[in-house]
């Protein structure tokens, strides 16, 4: 045997036990760093807390329909402990890791290239985020929280809530970084499919403005364990609300107009043109969303005097405008299947992404503006209705668009379609249960109800029956989202979906070329690419198509 030669089991008496063994099974999903494997976990656990927190909002509705009968919580501090964790936990366990997850997968296919940069800061961003998420609603269930009566929870919540935003934020380095640093030979990032190009926008703002928060919540620990004046007792969510309102809510509905952008013009069976306006249009929507300047820590006075804010208010609306333009125009040159789940949850999305931007109009121009943040007696900010309806127009239709997205890219995760009446279903459950609890809450603002009526006795009788429609609103989302749940795990992750093919929907971007599911390192080959839709580059155009 010459030293070039390697010995057999047989001949060195070892048995294959002795030899390294592929990693598999459980150990393979701790220590995997492939994209697609964290993408399908970030999505998963995102379902799974959306549950949790429509379950919640709908306890929460039932108690401002009558705050006097049902008494579902002990006291109106408990009350304010489950609004939080609704409104924290629909951005940070729901909204971005599901944005994320959908990232992880489609980047580097919509690209051209073979994994996702820096894959293993990618895999702590996910387990960092599962552990601190974990540990924040344990923070809740020992009495801590936003204004919760023990010190080591409040403690616990602060520090968890820390790691929940770092992790978020360490994600999106991975996700931005793709983009920026890995696109396939010919792919500027003019010619970017605009999915890929909002979530370096959505996640260029996120890493913004999000060390702010973080920040804010150092300041608030710091002040707590060692009983600093700067932040009284109960006043937690004044210095961190800003995240969750106006305008900064819009920075989490960024990624949400790449993938209007994505299915759309698909499912039309037209290009999207002119592709630079679409360029454009999510990069001011990005811009028109930063708001961390609207916290109370480093600013002085009132932020919605600033003339930042109102112009932010006032023109938000108009790249979601743009967008909206350019998807009508795309059904109108092509043939839009607008009964696919698809589209139905991405433009029911994007118009409900559309009110909530009007009604940030209303909240610049309306005389009441700057009481939208007084003060509770509870001795912290709640706001009037009007503000707690403009988010969740923004955050449940941007919710909607990442629903569609699910749809359009599931057969990249797992090789299956999900099922048709099922979606539909789910999409419709979804925009009425928008409408009934956004629309509400926007008219009890004008009615002068806050956003959690615990402190007055007798509420109007028009606002009451508002909370109602609310409370509708509410448990059609809940059961929208039970819909959506036994769609992925029927459809998506069993042998029961049916299978999807490598383009089942005709597509014009990258991952369309390649298996569903992809095979390790994504393509034999990487692409060159000549346009933003390198699938159409080869076919013949026809005259409508021109047109």
């Amino acid at each position: 045997m010459t030293v070039t030669e390697t010995a057999s089991a047989e001949t060195t008496g070892q048995s294959d036990d002795h030899l390294p063994q592929a990693v598999t099974g459980l150990a393979e999903i701790l220590g995997t760093g492939r994209h697609r494997a964290l993408g399908q976990l970030y999505v998963g656990f995102a379902l799974v807390y959306l549950i949790a927190i429509a379950l919640l909002s709908v306890f929460v509705g039932v108690e401002r329909l009558d705050t006097g009968a049902f008494k579902l919580f002990d006291d109106g501090e408990m009350l304010a402990q489950v609004f939080s964790l609704t409104r924290v936990g629909l951005v940070m366990l729901v909204i971005m890791p599901l944005t994320l997850g959908l990232a992880f997968v489609v980047l580097p296919l919509q690209i051209g290239a073979r994994t996702i940069a820096f894959p293993r800061a990618a895999a702590a961003s996910f387990w960092g985020w599962l552990v601190s998420s974990g540990l924040f609603l344990a923070a809740y269930a020992i009495n801590g929280g936003l204004v919760g009566e023990r010190a080591e929870g409040i403690e616990l919540w602060l520090l968890s809530f820390m790691a929940l935003v770092a992790s978020l934020l360490l994600g999106t380095i991975s996700a931005v970084t793709t983009v920026l640093t890995m696109r396939t030979k010919g792919m500027t990032l003019e010619r970017a499919p605009l999915f890929s190009w909002s979530v370096v926008v959505g996640g260029t703002i996120w890493l913004a403005s999000l060390p702010v928060l973080l920040a804010n919540l150092l300041i608030a620990y710091v002040g707590f364990k060692y009983g600093s004046s700067i932040v009284p007792e109960g006043s937690i969510w004044e210095h961190v609300a800003w995240a969750f309102g106006q305008p900064q809510v819009f920075a989490y509905a960024v990624p949400a107009l790449g993938i209007v952008a994505s299915v759309v013009p698909t499912f039309s069976g037209a290009r999207l043109r002119p592709h630079n306006v679409g360029v454009v249009a999510i990069g001011l929507f990005g811009l028109l969303g930063f708001g961390a300047y609207a916290q109370t820590f480093f600013s002085a006075g009132n932020f919605q005097d600033e003339l930042l804010f109102v112009a932010e208010g006032l023109l938000v609306a108009l790249p979601v405008l743009a967008i909206i333009g350019l998807s009508a125009d795309a059904m109108r040159r092509g043939n839009p299947q607008l009964t696919a789940p698809a589209m139905i949850f991405s433009l029911g999305g994007v118009l409900m992404i559309l009110t909530g931007a009007a009604v940030a109009v209303l909240q610049v121009i309306w005389p009441l503006k700057a009481s939208l943040v007084e003060a509770t007696d509870e001795g912290w900010s709640l706001g009037y209705a009007i503000a707690d309806g403009q988010a969740n127009f923004v955050l449940l239709g941007t919710l909607m668009v990442l629903l569609g997205g699910l749809h359009y890219w599931e057969p990249k995760m797992s090789g299956r379609l999900l099922g048709r009446p099922l979606g539909l279903t789910a999409a419709v459950l979804f925009l009425l249960g928008t409408l009934l609890t956004a629309v509400p809450d926007v008219i009890s603002g004008f009615l002068e109800q806050p956003a959690l009526p615990v402190q007055i006795a007798d509420l109007d009788s028009g606002a009451e029956a508002m909370n109602a429609l609310a409370l509708v609103g509410l448990i059609l989302l809940l059961l929208g989202a039970l819909v959506v749940l036994v769609d992925v795990l029927q459809n998506g992750t069993a042998a029961a979906g049916a299978r999807a093919g490598d383009d089942p929907w005709n597509g014009q971007t990258l991952e369309w070329s390649i298996a569903s599911p992809p095979p390790p390192g994504n393509f034999a080959e990487l692409p060159t690419v000549r346009s933003e839709t390198p699938l159409l580059d080869d076919e013949t155009t026809d005259e409508s198509e021109e047109a």
